[in-house]
């Protein structure tokens, strides 16, 4: 049980922590951010981010470790690409493993990304290089979102009382410049 009293889900039921994310907080990203007219979704899943900005007019190059069913995706492992297919990601990375993805991104030659992940992301000091080289923007959800459930869950919907943000990176982050922190409200 966690401090909500809601069972937590074992590693072996995340499986490859695919969570969707929700409509609200693309539109939320969609109205706050100038998004580039090409974009990278390497951890697609289902497609949510990948529907919402196709109907923007957005190209998404979509793709996933396994086939979730997204539309025109394909399977990839983010970790085996040497070189982006373009130079701007939108995305919802596994929490467990968000700061090697983020690294991993600039490797290859990615200089923009709008990264989902909890408030909690910005605890910890093995991600401290990141934040103090690439980290632009922090737009949090003043409110709470629909509770992301893992690929395949079929149980009861509820609101989650976890606090999320959109996490932005640039790689030519001009390095005295602070980190830009607002709210998204409703």
């Amino acid at each position: 049980m966690n401090s909500f009293g809601n069972k937590t889900a074992t590693k072996e039921e995340r499986g490859l922590d695919c969570y969707e994310t929700p409509e609200i907080a693309i539109h939320a990203l969609w109205l706050r951010e100038p998004l580039p007219f090409i974009v990278w979704e390497p951890f697609c899943g289902p497609g949510s981010i990948v529907k919402y900005l196709r109907r923007q007019n957005i190209e998404v190059i979509a793709s996933d470790i396994k086939d979730y069913d997204c539309p025109d995706s394909t399977v990839a492992d983010f970790m085996s690409f040497t070189k982006a297919p373009c130079d701007n990601m939108v995305t919802n990375p596994p929490f467990r493993d968000a700061d090697e993805h983020i690294r991993h991104a600039f490797e290859i030659g990615c200089n923009k990304l709008f990264i989902f992940q909890r408030l909690l992301f910005l605890e910890g000091k093995k991600r401290a290089d990141i934040f103090d080289n690439y980290l632009t923007r922090i737009r949090v959800f003043r409110y709470r979102l629909p509770m992301m459930h893992r690929y395949g869950y079929d149980g009861k919907k509820s609101t989650s009382q976890v606090p999320y943000a959109w996490y932005v990176f640039e790689k030519n982050k001009k390095k005295e410049k602070p980190v830009e922190l607002s709210w998204i409200r409703k």
